[in-house]
This record gives structure tokens, sequence and C-alpha cells, in this order.
């Protein structure tokens, strides 16, 4: 029996939504306030992961700042699947 995809499961947005999404949580955590932007890249993971990350903080932020923003689109990136291919 086949076990269906994670990814097949999630909600499928585009990617302008998971970048705004992304950068609304962003903005939450301690010195990335003045977060401007977060792009996303595609990954194609093998099975069931996430197929989308974060690639890119505007501004860049700091080495402790980014770690922890990252952390908390990891949220995400477990409800949302970017849709396309």
């Amino acid at each position: 029996m086949e076990m269906p995809h994670m990814v097949e499961q999630m909600t499928k947005e585009s990617r302008d939504f998971l970048e705004a999404e992304s950068l609304r949580v962003a903005k939450r955590v301690l010195g990335c306030k003045h977060l401007t932007a977060v792009k996303i890249a595609r990954v194609h993971p093998p099975g069931s992961g996430p197929n989308w990350y974060p690639v890119e903080f505007i501004p860049p932020l700091p080495p402790m700042a980014e770690a922890e923003a990252r952390k908390a689109i990891a949220s995400l990136t477990g409800k949302y699947a970017l849709m396309g291919t």
C-alpha cells in the first residue's frame, strides 16, 4: 500500500502568498521587525516533506535573527505547499 505524500495533504498556495505569510511570521521575531521581504525557493524532497523554504531575507538579517526567523517560518512549511511543479 502506497503512503500519500504529505505535500498533497497540505493546502497548496502561490509563491506570493507564501512569501507574504513568511514575512508576516518573520516580522514577529525579535530583530526582524524591519524586514521588507522574504523570498522562497522550491525544493523537490524525496517522499513527503516541505517543498519550499525561505532562501533570502531582505534586508539581510544578523545570523541569530535569521535562525529564529527560519524556525518561525518552519511552521508554515509544514502547513502549506508551494503550488505548481
